[in-house]
């Protein structure tokens, strides 16, 4: 079936009988922006992908033009200021309700957790709720906090967002970020901003969180948790962006460039660490990088990532990664070696992302060490990748290494 062209009418017909509406913005060779409920066509430049929430309209401005929503910055979380008790609120020990404990007076959930054992373990005190995505590019997270003793409020307090790819919030979690309260007395409002999913997120899950190693025994006071979408015009990829994926290569064969370091330091993109361009030492052949990370810190790591590069891949679902690195015995201090690998949704590393959940590091031995990350299972949706190397010293000194021959394969 052909896709039409949408009159304002048509449009608020079918936006009122679908639950999850898709409406393609499009602009046509003469310049004519048109919104259809197909795909764009062969001689149309497809502009934005519209997903509409059942709640959300379309609207027309004073001269009769179609224009893209306002959104509602509705608040996500359910029961979010605890008149309900917590119902909806997932609740550990140590976690309690106050009816009129509150910011106003209101109601509010109230953590004391316990001092927990002097071992090397994390304890923490948590409340979480698990909700579904409604489409939007950024989000926002916001509480109010209190607390009786606030010296210790920045260190032992935060509220914090992790993304999941399932809606029950089991399924590949990814941490998303943070914010912690103020060492002030009296309640404050805090907030972040900016907050975007990772690629094939569905779910968030909001945890306020105390750690009682920290806490001092205090009572930390929460009331009305906030979570809303600030952005909504979030695009996934379409099946003609998958169609101009990049050329599928064949099995064994190198998706990076320059990934032997023969060319100097050619197609990598430079950061920190100080990579430099060695000639004379390599692995298979020479040319490689060398790498110093260097601390100034005692008892505290410090990473380098000194080497980056984005890879376009074609139709694969498994791939492989691996890079060979020879540590320099004049290194004074000890360190360790891996590599980061981060999917895309599209192209050229942009759109959501993620990390890859698999790390595994260098071994610290004499000699030419290689690392291999065999049946890597490419996230559906996923279109590149950026592949970086990491490097870290352990304390203050020094941790130099060479690298060379990394590679990406797909299958």
């Amino acid at each position: 079936m052909k896709g039409k062209r949408i009159s304002y009418f048509f449009m608020f017909a079918i936006l009122s009988s679908v639950a999850h509406s898709e409406i393609f913005k499009c602009r046509d060779l003469d310049g004519t922006v048109i919104y259809k409920d197909s795909e764009c066509g062969v001689n149309e430049l497809l502009q934005k992908v519209i997903h509409l929430p059942e709640q959300h309209k379309m609207e027309r401005s004073s001269s009769g033009e179609i224009v893209e929503p306002a959104f509602k910055q509705t608040n996500l979380l359910k029961n979010s200021s605890f008149e309900q008790k917590m119902v909806d609120w997932r609740v550990k020990n140590d976690v309690f309700w106050t009816m009129n404990g509150g910011k106003g007076g209101s109601s509010a959930v109230i953590i004391q957790a316990k001092k927990p054992p002097e071992d090397r373990y994390i304890y923490e005190t948590v409340i979480s709720q698990c909700l579904e995505l409604n489409g939007g590019e950024e989000y926002k997270l916001s509480a109010d906090f209190m607390t009786d003793k606030p010296l210790s409020a920045n260190k032992s307090s935060r509220v914090e967002v992790y993304w999941w790819e399932s809606l029950d919030c089991k399924k590949n979690g990814h941490y998303g970020n943070n914010v912690r309260p103020k060492n002030t007395g009296g309640w404050q409002h805090i907030e972040v901003e900016r907050l975007k999913p990772t690629l094939n997120a569905k779910a968030a899950q909001i945890q306020l969180v105390q750690l009682g190693r920290f806490s001092e025994g205090s009572k930390a006071y929460w009331d009305n948790i906030s979570f809303s979408a600030t952005v909504y015009n979030y695009r996934s990829p379409s099946a003609e962006d998958h169609k101009r994926s990049a050329k599928k290569l064949s099995p064994g064969e190198n998706y990076l460039k320059n990934g032997s370091l023969d060319k100097k330091l050619n197609a990598w993109k430079l950061a920190d660490g100080n990579p430099v361009w060695v000639a004379n030492v390599g692995n298979k052949s020479k040319g490689s990088v060398y790498v110093t990370t260097i601390s100034d810190t005692p008892n505290k790591w410090k990473v380098a990532s000194p080497l980056a590069q984005c890879v376009n891949f074609g139709p694969h679902v498994r791939g492989e990664i691996g890079v060979s690195s020879l540590k320099d015995p004049k290194s004074n201090q000890e360190g360790s070696r891996s590599l980061k690998i981060t999917w895309y949704e599209f192209e050229n590393c942009e759109g959501r992302y993620k990390g890859d959940n698999r790390w595994a590091g260098l071994k610290e031995e004499e000699g030419w060490q290689h690392l291999k990350l065999t049946d890597l299972e490419i996230p559906e949706n996923a279109m590149s990748v950026s592949i970086s190397l990491s490097q870290a010293v352990k304390d203050k000194g020094t941790y130099s290494a060479y690298w060379d021959d990394i590679y990406f394969f797909g299958f």
